[in-house]
């Protein structure tokens, strides 16, 4: 039987609220919610000066039918570089869950650019072997970082992009 992989955005103490989405929102709170009600209401406003980060986005993968087998090898990438002028994106990989945060520690992620993580030859790995349902990868946590160059409304649409091996 073909397997069923949904999409979790986790939030909340330990990113443990696991809520099942469809798109994702960069927002000025630690949200699953990618409403235009809470875009509207928890921008990340450009600075004066320096830099202003959204909350982390805590994803992961989860089964909810198991496979025959196995599903493994999980990647993700973004594939709509670049990104709009004064803004970055970051993201990386963890086994750990933590409560998501707007402060990151920008040295522990890795900006995505041309050339990384911007297609499937230059995809991050994600660890997990998803056999049972429940089964559930590793996190990937994202952020954005607006500067003050940062054009003002909505920025252009992002797709991330992800497969797994079923097997």
């Amino acid at each position: 039987m073909a397997a069923t992989i949904k999409v979790q955005c986790c939030t909340g103490v330990d990113a443990a609220t696991e809520n099942e989405v469809s798109e994702i929102s960069y927002l000025s709170e630690d949200s699953h919610l990618s409403t235009l009600e809470e875009r509207v209401a928890h921008p990340i406003l450009i600075p004066q000066a320096g830099s202003d980060t959204s909350y982390e986005k805590w994803i992961r993968f989860k089964c909810t039918v198991a496979p025959d087998n196995q599903c493994t090898t999980f990647k993700i990438w973004l594939s709509t570089l670049p990104l709009d002028t004064g803004v970055q994106f970051f993201m990386k990989a963890t086994d750990t869950g933590v409560t998501p945060t707007d402060e990151p520690v920008e040295g522990n992620f890795n900006e995505i650019e041309t050339g990384v993580y911007d297609s499937s030859d230059h995809a991050m790995a994600i660890s997990g072997t998803l056999i049972n349902i429940d089964d559930e990868t590793d996190y990937v946590v994202s952020y954005l970082k607006v500067g003050t160059t940062a054009g003002q409304g909505n920025m252009t649409t992002e797709t991330y992009n992800y497969s797994y091996l079923e097997q």
